[in-house]
């Protein structure tokens, strides 16, 4: 048994060596992506702290130390393409000298969610779904003015990445303080801003109808406070949609640093209180490409006071030319604004304005071009209660209510009134010399024709018909005061130099009521003289000098009521532009009776008509700067007239100017013209000289004066002498309380008879 089964032992295979068991493709697979997992694990718990401090050494560099960033919290997610910053701190290091500003940055988190790794990778596009930013708050001196001009945003992206595509950006609860120089700043109590699909690439920047690489922006700011020019600036709230286009600003106000006066400045100064802004229609996009192109601008309720400045500025288009080549407008609209303008001499104010401008485009071309007025295309102005200042301190131009329309050519003004802002004594004290003291009310005046383009673009006041409805005019006059040195102004020849030529067709006067006070060197009593319900026509009312219709003269026609005895007739031709001011009159007076000259005579004159009846007097005489000279004829009857003495203080006759009178009764006064049994009615020559220190009525008066005194029998030349006197003082009187002349000046004034 042993021997065989030894041998079967031995016929037995020896056993093979056991070789190790090889893995499959898919556990050596499984065994890589754990160890990625695991390397990839600690490279995320690695990455957070290596981004943080990446970005702290980053700023640190690229401002050569001066800025030191620090972050409290960065967490990254690369599954889900978020990086989450929070707690970010900027702080300047002042022992580093640099010219970057000082700042203060806090920025509460940042969140950056969508990133597209994987067009990282590839080159392409990076999309960004969006990036939100809050919690701001930002304090910084003024950055300094770029040497070269800034190059595009999108060439700051890494080589590797073609464009940014960010579908969302928003910046919320932002605090600002900005220092633009050492007084001057911008700044803001809270800011939201956010924009939508923005392209930041080469395509992006080409793109003219995004705004700034975005597509939609929108805009809030409250607490808006801003310095420089020498004004401050202040918006409660700022509100600007790109989707919607609307723009809106509530309670503006702006100050000048300088107090609003009447004294000018070397720069405009204004102040304005703004309770509402609206801007509708406005095209975002052209503003990056320096125009400004909206709908409709919307001011309402503006209180506005300005300063004007000592030198005229450049024209709108100038000053706008450094931000914006072109500004269209298609509608202004102002509501319900108060209007001041101070350092001017003409101090013009309004209340209650509405004002509508259509189809407004700022530029050079449109500055130059004639149909336009003021850049529109058409104006329209309303107003309330409103003033000017007229040859200031003396007068003051009131008006209820104006109306204009640059489109329609009319203007309308409404209970105009002029009055003299202190007494006739104070004002000839003033002046040192006589002087008219004039009230004028004129219930309504309207100009249609009126060419607005002219007047701008030429300086042309050009209208085709201006009429002034039931003018009143009150003028007063005190001959105790010298004669003004200057000649007069109150001239035909003086229209020409005018600083305005007028191009007038018709002048209508319709209704109107002159009352005329004069007191006279002697007379303790004033003379009236009243001109009523006149109505007049002035036609080619032209002072251009080469203009076809300014060679034709004016033409002068006016009916009236003189005394509310006698009517009165004239026509004038007046050439405007000839500089010897020569013009004809010829009119008329109706039957009248001659006592309503005592209200005039027996003050000035010392002469009283006691008896005497008009029944026509034609007249036509010629006036120049020389004088005047014509021919009158007055038929009347029963002249008589009654010398007076003015001692006392009331005229009155004496024994003296009785015998006078009687004397010359009958000796050279004609009693009736014609003679009684002559049917030949004997003419009177007009004919006296001008003093050029006097008005042109000064003359017409004379001329009326010299024919009626030589139609009733007076000499020629003593007619001519007695017209030509007025009597006024050398020196100024020294005038009391209520217009009377000092006692002792009253000596010297009679004894200058």
């Amino acid at each position: 048994m042993f021997d065989s089964a030894s041998v079967s032992l031995k016929a037995s295979p020896t056993p093979r060596p056991v070789e190790p068991r090889r893995w499959a493709w898919w556990q050596w697979l499984g065994l890589i992506l754990v160890a990625l997992a695991v390397l990839v694990g600690v490279l995320l718990l690695a990455l957070d702290p290596w981004l943080r401090r990446k970005a702290e050494q980053e700023v640190a560099a690229r401002t050569h130390g001066r800025y030191q960033l620090h972050i409290n919290s960065l967490r990254t997610s690369l599954w889900h393409g978020v990086l989450e910053v929070q707690g970010i701190q900027l702080r300047t290091r002042s022992a580093v000298a640099s010219k970057l500003p000082a700042l203060t940055l806090d920025v509460g988190r940042v969140r950056v969610a969508g990133v597209g790794l994987w067009q990282i990778l590839r080159r392409q596009e990076v999309p960004v779904d969006s990036l939100l930013i809050s919690a701001v708050r930002l304090k910084s001196a003024a950055w300094p003015t770029p040497e070269q001009a800034a190059q595009p945003l999108y060439t700051r992206l890494p080589k590797r990445v073609p464009g940014l595509r960010l579908g969302y950006l928003g910046l919320q609860r932002v605090q600002l303080a900005y220092q633009v120089s050492r007084q001057d700043y911008i700044r803001f109590r809270q800011g939201d801003f956010s924009a939508q699909d923005i392209l930041l690439s080469r395509a992006g920047a080409a793109d003219t109808q995004r705004i700034g690489y975005a597509a939609r922006i929108a805009l809030q700011l409250a607490g808006l406070q801003a310095r420089g020019g020498g004004h401050r600036l202040q918006a409660a709230l700022t509100q600007f949609s790109s989707q919607t286009q609307q723009l809106r600003i509530d309670s503006v106000r702006l100050a000048p640093l300088q107090p609003i006066s009447n004294q000018q400045s070397r720069a405009a100064r204004v102040a304005l209180q703004l309770p509402q802004l609206i801007l509708t229609g406005l095209q975002a996009a052209r503003l990056t490409r320096q125009q400004f192109q909206a709908d409709t601008l919307r001011l309402t309720g503006p209180e506005l006071a300005v300063v004007a400045p000592r030198v005229l500025p450049p024209p709108m288009h100038q000053l706008l030319q450094p931000w914006l080549t072109r500004v269209s407008l298609q509608r202004l609209v102002v509501v319900r604004a108060n209007v001041r303008v101070k350092g001017l001499d003409l101090a013009p104010q309004a209340a209650n304005v509405w004002l509508q401008g259509k189809a407004i485009r700022i530029d050079a071309a449109s500055a130059r071009n004639t149909a336009r007025v003021l850049y529109a295309r058409s104006w329209q102005l309303s107003t309330g209660p409103g003033s000017v200042a007229i040859e200031a301190p003396y007068y003051k131009m009131t008006y209820q209510g104006l109306r204009l329309s640059t489109e329609q050519q009319q203007l309308r003004l409404t209970r105009t009134k002029l009055a003299p802002t202190m007494s006739l004594a104070a004002m000839a004290r003033r002046k040192g010399h006589q002087v008219s003291h004039i009230t004028v009310q004129v219930p309504e005046m309207r100009a249609s024709g009126l060419d607005f383009a002219a007047l701008q673009h030429q300086g042309v006041v050009q209208a085709r018909k201006v009429v002034v409805q039931n003018p009143l005019l009150h003028l007063s006059g005190d001959g105790r005061y010298p004669i003004s040195p200057e000649p007069s102004l109150v001239t035909p020849e003086k229209l020409k130099e005018l600083p305005f030529p007028l191009d007038i067709r018709l002048l209508q006067l319709q209704k109107g009521n002159l009352f005329f006070v004069y007191r006279a060197l002697r007379s303790p009593q004033p003379a009236r003289t009243s001109v009523t319900q006149l109505n007049g026509t002035i036609r080619n009312l032209n002072t251009i000098v080469g203009s076809r219709r300014a060679a034709q003269p004016a033409l002068v026609q006016a009916s009236a009521w003189f005394q509310r005895r006698s009517f009165v007739r004239a026509t004038a031709s007046v050439p405007l532009l000839q500089p010897n001011g020569r013009h004809r009159i010829t009119g008329s007076f109706g039957p009248a009776p001659f006592s309503i000259l005592n209200s005039i005579t027996e003050s000035s004159r010392s002469l009283r008509f006691s008896s005497g009846q008009v029944k026509q007097v034609d007249f036509t005489m010629v006036v120049d700067r020389q004088g005047v000279q014509g021919t009158m004829k007055a038929a009347y009857s029963d002249l008589k007239v009654e010398f007076l003495s003015l001692k006392g203080g009331e005229a009155h006759p004496t024994l003296l100017t009785k015998a006078g009178s009687k004397v010359v009764n009958g000796l050279v006064i004609r009693d009736n013209n014609p003679r009684q049994g002559h049917e030949t009615l004997k003419p009177g020559t007009i004919q006296s000289s001008r003093n050029l220190r006097m008005s042109v009525f000064a003359i017409w008066q004379q001329g009326l004066v010299s024919g009626m005194l030589n139609s009733m029998g007076v000499p020629g030349k003593l007619a001519k002498k007695m017209s030509e006197a007025i009597p006024a003082p050398e020196t100024m009187p020294a005038i009391g309380q209520g217009g009377q002349p000092i006692e002792k000046k009253r000596v010297s004034l009679e004894s200058s008879k």
